[in-house]
């Protein structure tokens, strides 16, 4: 299933979550510069986050920023300074260098945010990350007591909102077969989880598919299994989750030849 959100939803997640936001697109002139040129909302987040920038490429400061949408935990390691300029009567740019420049293209809407002394950054255009996983992301980066006192300003019931949601049409019979072929057992090698029931008595498991469609796999039987809660989440999102798919597909294979 793709969830999507859009543009205006992801950054009110945002604004619900960071102390301070600034979101800018990337120009023509960021890209042959080779240098992304902060608007006046990014530079209050960084001057928020306790950072003020060197002074010339040589003398620049270097820090981390993480990307909170990101599966992988990815960390763009920058370089954060005002440019000198030939002219001394033009103001310096307040630039980032190094690895953002490269993660960017012109057209991406950038944004930086900050909870306290940390700092985050994504493309917000391609911030389609479920909420749970946003913030257990955010969660294990983010220094704890800023993170829970913001949390803890939240009262009442949350607004409603209208969404779109676009789903793959699955083949029922693969669901059903899938099911019946796990005979109420996890289908994953090795699975000690205990397993627990429906109001109807039946063993609850969830199909999964081990090359998911969004990545072209098939909806087929040599394709899906089914496992329960605590693996399925863990081929979504552990660590180990490309190693595990490849056990998982050895064994599907094994069992439907």
């Amino acid at each position: 299933m793709i969830r999507q959100f859009g543009v205006g939803t992801m950054i009110k997640f945002a604004e619900d979550l960071f102390d301070n936001i600034g979101i800018k697109e990337v120009g023509k002139t960021d890209k042959d510069k080779s240098a992304f040129v902060l608007n006046e909302d990014q530079k209050d987040v960084m001057t928020a986050a306790g950072f003020e920038p060197g002074k010339g490429g040589e003398n620049a400061l270097l820090l981390s920023l993480d990307a909170p949408y990101d599966p992988d935990g990815l960390k763009l390691e920058i370089s954060y300074y005002n440019s000198i300029r030939q002219d001394p009567k033009r103001s310096p740019e307040t630039r980032m260098g190094r690895d953002i420049v490269h993660w960017m293209n012109q057209g991406d809407l950038i944004a930086i945010a900050n909870i306290g002394d940390k700092l985050f950054t994504w493309k917000v255009q391609e911030a389609e990350i479920m909420l749970n996983e946003l913030g257990n992301n955010v969660a294990t980066e983010a220094n704890q007591t800023d993170l829970l006192a913001k949390a803890r300003k939240s009262k009442g019931k949350p607004p409603k909102q209208d969404r779109i949601v676009s789903d793959f049409l699955r083949n029922a019979s693969v669901v059903a077969g899938v099911l019946s072929r796990a005979e109420e057992e996890c289908e994953m090698p090795g699975c000690k989880v205990e397993l627990f029931k429906r109001k109807d008595g039946s063993t609850f498991l969830e199909v999964h598919h081990i090359t998911p469609l969004a990545e072209e796999g098939e909806d087929s039987m040599i394709n899906a299994a089914a496992l329960c809660p605590m693996c399925h989440r863990e081929l979504h999102f552990g660590a180990q989750r490309l190693e595990k798919r490849e056990v998982l597909r050895r064994a599907i294979v094994e069992k439907e030849n």
